[in-house]
């Protein structure tokens, strides 16, 4: 269960940077105990957040956006930076944010389930994957919160701000479009 929840809420400590509060209880649990699970499970909702840049790259048909969703998910994926995600398709498109959480707090609970702890302090990312143990099960939670948050978007979507012309005949977004 507290994996559900650290998985869950770690976007909006994220957004807030309440994330860094955690910090210094998890290298503590590292000295002290000899590995962590908070931040095992709080990687879920990095994952996800690369797994929704990818949908918003696969889905996309506007150039910008699917530029921003590819590179954003791929220094995701190598340095564990979800800033980039959260800030620039996440919060520009509100509807991503349920299906963040709900992929972030599927995944925490795989891995809050089996136990998995960190034995090291690092970004989550793909290089960092030996650093949690049982690895096995730690890319299963990440690789479960990836692909749905992935599928998710993919299938259902994300509201696509209209575009309208300029005075010039150049197509730009339209600030005051709100979809239903």
């Amino acid at each position: 269960l507290m994996g559900v929840v650290i998985a869950g809420l770690n976007f909006p400590m994220v957004i807030a940077g309440l994330n860094w509060t955690l910090v210094p209880l998890i290298i503590n649990n590292i000295g002290a105990l000899g590995g962590d699970p908070i931040l095992a499970m709080a990687s879920c909702s990095n994952f996800a957040a690369f797994g929704i840049a990818f949908g918003v790259f696969l889905r996309s048909k506007d150039k910008n956006l699917k530029s921003v969703g590819g590179s954003t998910a791929i220094t995701g994926l190598l340095a564990g930076v979800s800033e980039p995600i959260l800030y620039g398709i996440v919060l520009r498109y509100r509807r991503l944010i349920p299906m963040l959480v709900a992929s972030a707090a599927f995944g925490g609970g795989i891995i809050g389930l089996f136990k998995v702890k960190a034995l090291g302090f690092s970004l989550p990312n793909l290089l960092a994957i030996p650093a949690f143990v049982p690895s096995g099960l730690f890319i299963v939670g990440i690789a479960v919160s990836f692909v749905m948050a992935t599928a998710l978007v993919y299938f259902f979507g994300y509201e696509d701000k209209k575009v309208k012309e300029d005075k010039k005949g150049e197509k730009v977004e339209d600030e005051n479009y709100q979809e239903a």
